[in-house]
């Protein structure tokens, strides 16, 4: 099924499938957290894998290549990219300007900088690459190296 992400994360979820709490007391944090349920038992995709998924929701874990952050545009967007590095990179994922206070004292582009993530979310396409929103941090996660060192 093929869904657009215009509105809510409820009805999101809802368009791709997942179960939501519609209710006026729902909240988008409950939302993710059932999409995060739901995903964790789901293929956690390469980057480079994003492209055969637009329009699903999907997990998506490789390392952050580049970030850029627009401050002097209208929704100061970070941009966390991956693979090569930008205008070749293989993925996106976009934190709006809206969102960067849920994130704490940290800001997105200095917490992910460098680091192995794993974000959950819809994929879209954006000027010909494939891109996930992360409007909650309950989306994204810092994750260890596959091989780094277990304590």
């Amino acid at each position: 099924m093929t869904a657009k992400f215009a509105g809510s994360l409820a009805v999101w979820l809802l368009a791709v499938g997942l179960r939501a709490e519609t209710t006026p007391a729902a909240s988008a944090t409950s939302a993710v957290q059932v999409a995060g349920e739901k995903a964790a038992s789901a293929e956690i995709l390469p980057p480079e894998k994003a492209k055969e998924f637009i329009g699903k929701a999907v997990v998506v874990e490789g390392p952050v290549t580049g970030i850029r952050f627009l401050e002097d545009s209208d929704r100061k967007p970070v941009f966390l990219n991956f693979g090569e590095p930008f205008p070749k990179h293989c993925f996106t994922v976009v934190i709006f300007g809206k969102d960067r206070a849920k994130f704490g004292d940290t800001p997105p582009e200095k917490l992910f900088d460098g680091r192995r993530v794993r974000v959950k979310g819809l994929v879209e396409k954006y000027r010909g690459k494939p891109q996930i929103v992360v409007e909650d941090p309950a989306q994204i996660e810092i994750v260890p190296a596959p091989d780094a060192p277990k304590n």
